[in-house]
C-alpha cells in the first residue's frame, strides 16, 4: 500500500507540475497579447477559472486513479480467492486420492487376506482328502488282513474240528472194539440188534454207570451189553485228552463173525 501510494503522490505531483507549466505559459500569452486592452482584474480572473479547471481535472484523474486501484485491488482480491479455491480443490482432491490410495490398500489386503484363507482351506482340504484316503486304505487292509486271519482261523478250527471228530470217531471206536471183546452173545440175540448206550465215565476210564437209551434187542441182549461194558472199565485213554468226556455215547452192534 505504501508504494502505491507514492508511485500516487508522485503521478499526481508531475500532474499538478504539468498543469502549473501549462497556467503559466497560459498567463504569459494572455499577458503579452492583452496587455494593452485589459487591466489586472481581467487577468486573475482568467486565471483562477484556469486553477479551477485544472484543480476538477486532477479530481478526475484521483478518481480515475482511485477505481483502477479499486479494481485492482478486487482483482488481486479475487486472484486471491480463485487462488484459495485451487488450493482447497488440490488439497480435497490429494485427500480423495488418498482415500481412495487407502481403500485401495485395505481391498488389497482384504484380497490377500481371503485369497489367504481360500488357500489354506484348500490346503487343509487336501490334506484331510490324503489323509482320509491313508485311513480308508488303513482300514480296508485292517479289515482285509482281519478277514484273512478269521479264514485262517475258521480254517484251523475246521481241521481242529475235524481231526477230534476223527479222534472221536477213533475213540469210540476203541471203546466199542473193548466191549465187544468182552460181549458174551446170549442164545437170543439177533446178527441185527442195535443198542444206543451211554456210559458215564472218570478220569482215568472207569466206568460208574450204564445206561441203554435205545436198543432193538430184548432184555436179556441189553443186559449183555451193558455187562460188556463194565467189564470193559477202565476204558480206552483218548489219544487227545481234550476229547475226554464224562458221559460218552455209541452205538453197539452185535458183532459180525
Amino acid at each position: 500500500m505504501t508504494v502505491r501510494n507514492n508511485a500516487a503522490s508522485e503521478y499526481r505531483g508531475a500532474v499538478i507540475g504539468s498543469v502549473v507549466l501549462h497556467v503559466a505559459v497560459l498567463i504569459g500569452l494572455v499577458f503579452n497579447f492583452n496587455i494593452f486592452e485589459k487591466d489586472d482584474s481581467i487577468v486573475y480572473a482568467k486565471v483562477i477559472d484556469a486553477v479551477v479547471v485544472d484543480s476538477s481535472v486532477l479530481d478526475a484523474l484521483d478518481q480515475e486513479n482511485q477505481q483502477k486501484e479499486n479494481l485492482k485491488k478486487q482483482q488481486l482480491l479475487q486472484a486471491e480467492k480463485k487462488r484459495q479455491q485451487e488450493a482447497e480443490q488440490l488439497e480435497k482432491e490429494k485427500l480423495e486420492q488418498q482415500r481412495l490410495a487407502e481403500q485401495k490398500k485395505q481391498q488389497e489386503a482384504i484380497r490377500l487376506a481371503e485369497k489367504k484363507r481360500l488357500q489354506e482351506q484348500q490346503t487343509l482340504a487336501e490334506q484331510k482328502r490324503v489323509e482320509d484316503e491313508r485311513r480308508l486304505r488303513e482300514q480296508a487292509q485292517a479289515a482285509e488282513w482281519e478277514k484273512l486271519q478269521a479264514e485262517e482261523r475258521a480254517a484251523a478250527e475246521q481241521a481242529r474240528g475235524r481231526e477230534l471228530a476223527n479222534n472221536m470217531d477213533l475213540y469210540k471206536q476203541a471203546i466199542k472194539q473193548r466191549v465187544d471183546r468182552n460181549w458174551v452173545r446170549p442164545v437170543s440175540a439177533e446178527d441185527w440188534y442195535t443198542c444206543e448206550v451211554s456210559v458215564d465215565q472218570i478220569p482215568g476210564g472207569e466206568v460208574v454207570n450204564v445206561e441203554i437209551l435205545k436198543c432193538d434187542g430184548d432184555a436179556i441182549f441189553q443186559r449183555s451189553v451193558m455187562n460188556a461194558v463194565y467189564k470193559s472199565s477202565p476204558l480206552p485213554d483218548p489219544s487227545n485228552p481234550a476229547l475226554f468226556d464224562r458221559r460218552i455215547q455209541f452205538t453197539f452192534k452185535v458183532p459180525g463173525e
